[in-house]
C-alpha cells in the first residue's frame, strides 16, 4: 500500500534521505501510539497539511504484513482481551480510558508477543471538524471517517520513499 505523510520539510527530508529514519510521534495519546503515521490517500495528507499547518508531503510503499487492524471486529475483541489483563497497570501509570495511543504503547511494552507479532497498526479516524461532502448528506455514509496507519519503529517497512510536495 502507498502511504502519505505530511510534516515539516526538515523531517520529511530526513525521511527521504535516511532509510533508517521514521518521523516518530512519541507524544501521541489519542490515536495509535508511537510510530510514523500515514494516510492511505494523498488527498487526506493534503487535508492534514492544511489542518495542521504542515509544509511537506512524502509517500512510501508500506509493508503491512504484520498489521494489527483495528477496523476488524475480531482484532478489536482480541486487543480488548489483552488490555483487560493490564488495566490495573495502565491505571497505575495514569493512562486514561480515552488515551488509546498510550494504552497501545503500554500493551506493546508489556506484552512481548504483541510487539513481536504486530509492527503496524490501522484504525478508522473520525474527524468531526472535517467538512462533510454534500453528496453524502442524508445517507449513512460519511467522508469524515478515514483510515490511518502507523509504523512502529521499523523503518524498513517504508520503502520507495518519494516527495509528493516539497
Amino acid at each position: 500500500m502507498t502511504g502519505y505523510h505530511a510534516n515539516d520539510k526538515e523531517r520529511c527530508s530526513r525521511f527521504i534521505e535516511d532509510e533508517a529514519f521514521l518521523v516518530i510521534d512519541d507524544e501521541d495519546t489519542e490515536f495509535l501510539g508511537t510510530g510514523m503515521y500515514f494516510w492511505e490517500h494523498q488527498s487526506r495528507a493534503e487535508w492534514w497539511l492544511k489542518e495542521k499547518s504542515k509544509e511537506s508531503i512524502v509517500k512510501a510503499e508500506l509493508n503491512l504484513t504484520k498489521l494489527l487492524d483495528l477496523t476488524d471486529d475480531e482484532k478489536l475483541k482480541f486487543i480488548e482481551l489483552i488490555a483487560d489483563k493490564f488495566y490495573k497497570g495502565m491505571a497505575r501509570k495514569g493512562i486514561k480510558q480515552n488515551q488509546v495511543g498510550l494504552k497501545l504503547n503500554y500493551l506493546f511494552e508489556v506484552n512481548k508477543w504483541l510487539s513481536e507479532t504486530y509492527e503496524t497498526i490501522k484504525a478508522h479516524f473520525y474527524y468531526e471538524r472535517k467538512d462533510e461532502f454534500n453528496f453524502l448528506y442524508g445517507s449513512k455514509l460519511t467522508g469524515k471517517c478515514v483510515d490511518i496507519y502507523t509504523i512502529r519503529n521499523k523503518p524498513e517497512l517504508a520503502i520507495k520513499r518519494e516527495w509528493v510536495r516539497k
